[in-house]
C-alpha cells in the first residue's frame, strides 16, 4: 500500500513536470532572457530525476518513511513548478499583449484604427529610401467643420469612422491608408500612372456618394484629393506632403476629382505669400477702394441699396481679386483691420450718397473671421453707438459657410449686432450647409439667391423651381429676397413674376467707384421717370 502511494505521488508529480515543459518553452520563445532557458533546462533535468526515483521505488522491496516523504515532496514540487510556469506564461503573455497594444496605439489613430501621422511619416521615409516611384495622395473631407458645428462632434466622429471603413474596403491591400489628423487622410500608392490614381480617386468618390446613416441621421459628404509624386516632384517627406496639400486645395477650389501638383501651383502658393506680405502695407497706404453695385426694387427698378465690394487696384491698372486676397487676410488678424477700414469707408461713402439725394442702405460683406471675432460687437458700438438710427441703414451679408464656422459664437455675435440696429442678409443662399430651421433661430432679415441659380433659371425646370421655392420659403420666414446675377430683361421679368423683392446684377449696373455709382444711379433714376 505504501509502495503504491509513493509511486503514484512520483508519477503524478512527473506528469506535472512534463505539463510544465511546453509553457516553459513558450516563455523562452517570447522572452529571450537567459534565466528562462535555464529554468527550462532544470525542468527537463527534473524529468530524469523523477524517472530515476520512480525506478528506485519499483526496485526496492519495502518503502521506507523517508521514501514516502520524498515522493510527497516531489508531488508538491511538480505541482509548484507547473503552477509557477503557467502563471508566469499568462503574465508574460498579458504584458506582451499590453505592450503590443501600446505599440499599436502609438502608431494608429484611436478613432478609426488607421495608421496615424507618426506611422505614416515612418512609412513615407521608408518609401523614399527604397528609391521606387510612388504617389502620395492627401484627402480632405469637405465641410467637416460645418458638420461638427451643426450636428455635434459625436456625429462628426462617427462620420469619420464610417468613412474610413468605406474607403479601406475599396482600396488595394498594398495601399497604405492613414489618418494624419482631423479630417485629413493620406494614401501611399505604388504607382505614379495617372490612370491608376484617377481610378482610385473615382472609387473613393463613388464610395462616398451613398449617404452615411448615423443613428437615423443621413449624411452625405465628399473629399478633395491632392497628389504629389516621388521622385518627380520631390524626394523629401515634408516637401511631398506640402505639395500634396497645395494640390488638395486646388482640388477643393475647382471641385475636381483630384489635382496633381505642378510647378504652377507652387508659383500660386508663392504669389499668395507675396500678397500676404503686402496686405498690411496696402491697408496703411490706403491702397484699397470700395466699389458699389446697385440693388433695385423688382417692380419699378428704383434704387433700394448698394452692395459694397472691396477692390485692390495695382499700379499697372489691374486688380487683385477679393476672392484671392480676402481668404489670405482671413488667415491672420489683418482681416479684422480690413473690416474696420471697410466699415469706416462705407459710412463716409453713404454720406456722399445722402448728399446726392440717395438715402439708401449699404450692404457690407462680413467674413467668417469677422463673425467669430469676440470684439466685433464692441467695435460696432464704438463706431455707431448704442442702437444708432444710422445702423439701420447697414445690412451685413454673411455666407452660409461663414455662419456654420463656429455656430455658437457666430449666433451670439449676430444677436448682439442685431440689437444695435443692423440687419443680416444670407449671401449666396443655396450653396452652403445651413438649414431653414437654423435661419429661423438667427436674426436673418434677407436671403440673397446665388447667381448660379438665377443664370440657369431659364435653362431648366430644376433651377426655376429652386428659385420659386426659395422665394416662397423666405417670405414664410418673414425675409425679403434679393436675386443676384440678373443679366437679362427676361430674367428680371421672371423674377418679378415670382415675387422676388429686389434684384442685383449687370443688367442694372456693374460695381463702380462711389462717384461713378452715384452718377449711374442718378442717370437711371432720370430714365425711370
Amino acid at each position: 500500500m505504501a509502495e503504491m502511494l509513493a509511486l503514484n505521488l512520483v508519477v503524478v508529480g512527473l506528469a506535472f513536470i512534463l505539463w510544465a515543459i511546453k509553457p516553459s518553452l513558450r516563455i523562452c520563445a517570447i522572452d529571450l532572457n537567459p534565466g528562462w532557458k535555464f529554468l527550462s533546462a532544470l525542468i527537463i533535468g527534473f524529468v530524469f530525476a523523477y524517472i530515476a526515483f520512480a525506478i528506485y521505488l519499483l526496485r526496492i522491496n519495502q518503502v521506507q518513511f523517508i521514501d514516502t516523504v520524498l515522493a510527497l515532496l516531489l508531488f508538491f514540487g511538480g505541482l509548484f513548478v507547473v503552477i509557477v510556469v503557467n502563471f508566469s506564461l499568462n503574465s508574460i503573455v498579458k504584458i506582451d499583449k499590453i505592450a503590443e497594444q501600446e505599440h499599436f496605439n502609438a502608431k494608429h489613430d484611436s478613432l478609426t484604427g488607421l495608421p496615424n501621422r507618426s506611422c505614416f511619416l515612418h512609412h513615407l521615409s521608408e518609401k523614399i529610401d527604397a528609391k521606387h516611384p510612388f504617389a502620395l495622395l492627401l484627402l480632405d473631407l469637405n465641410n467637416f467643420k460645418q458638420i461638427n458645428d451643426v450636428i455635434g462632434h459625436y456625429y462628426g466622429d462617427q462620420l469619420l469612422v464610417e468613412l474610413a471603413k468605406r474607403i479601406r474596403a475599396i482600396l488595394p491591400t498594398e495601399v497604405l491608408f492613414s489618418r494624419i489628423g482631423g479630417d485629413e487622410f493620406t494614401l501611399i500608392v505604388n504607382s505614379t500612372r495617372h490612370q491608376d490614381l484617377e481610378s482610385i480617386c473615382s472609387d473613393i468618390h463613388m464610395a462616398l456618394k451613398q449617404p452615411i446613416e448615423i443613428q437615423g441621421l443621413s449624411l452625405t459628404t465628399s473629399m478633395s484629393i491632392g497628389v504629389s509624386l516621388c521622385p518627380e516632384h520631390a524626394q523629401e517627406s515634408t516637401l511631398l506632403l506640402r505639395q500634396a496639400d497645395i494640390a488638395m486645395y486646388e482640388s477643393k477650389r475647382k471641385a475636381s476629382l483630384l489635382a496633381v501638383f505642378d510647378s504652377g501651383l507652387n508659383k500660386d502658393a508663392s504669389a499668395k505669400l507675396q500678397i500676404a506680405s503686402r496686405l498690411e502695407s496696402a491697408l496703411n497706404n490706403d491702397e484699397f477702394e470700395m466699389h458699389y453695385q446697385a440693388i433695385v426694387h423688382s417692380e419699378n427698378h428704383e434704387l433700394h441699396g448698394m452692395e459694397a465690394l472691396i477692390r485692390w487696384p495695382q499700379s499697372d491698372g489691374s486688380f487683385i481679386a477679393p476672392d484671392l486676397f480676402i481668404p489670405i487676410a482671413e488667415q491672420s488678424s489683418v482681416i479684422n483691420d480690413i473690416s474696420k477700414w471697410v466699415l469706416k469707408q462705407c459710412r463716409q461713402d453713404r454720406q456722399r450718397l445722402i448728399n446726392a439725394g440717395m438715402d439708401v442702405r449699404i450692404h457690407i460683406n462680413l467674413s467668417a473671421r469677422d463673425l467669430q471675432n469676440q470684439n466685433v460687437v464692441k467695435h460696432m458700438q464704438q463706431e455707431f453707438g448704442q442702437a444708432s438710427s444710422e445702423a439701420e441703414k447697414f445690412v451685413f451679408e454673411v455666407t452660409e459657410s461663414a455662419m456654420m464656422s463656429n455656430l455658437e459664437l457666430v449666433k451670439t455675435n449676430m444677436m448682439a449686432t442685431s440689437k444695435l440696429g443692423f440687419e443680416f442678409s444670407v449671401d449666396d443662399f443655396g450653396t452652403g450647409y445651413s438649414s431653414l430651421s437654423l435661419l429661423r433661430e438667427l436674426p436673418i432679415h434677407q436671403i440673397k439667391i446665388d447667381r448660379s441659380f438665377i443664370m440657369d433659371m431659364q435653362n431648366g425646370n430644376t433651377e426655376h423651381s429652386i428659385v420659386r421655392s426659395t422665394i416662397y420659403l423666405a417670405h414664410a420666414l418673414d425675409c425679403s429676397v434679393v436675386a443676384e446675377g440678373v443679366e437679362t430683361n427676361v430674367a428680371s421679368l421672371e423674377l418679378q413674376n415670382l415675387g422676388c423683392d429686389f434684384q442685383q446684377g449687370y443688367y442694372f449696373s456693374q460695381a463702380l467707384p462711389i462717384d461713378k455709382a452715384i452718377t449711374a444711379s442718378l442717370i437711371n433714376a432720370i430714365s425711370q421717370q
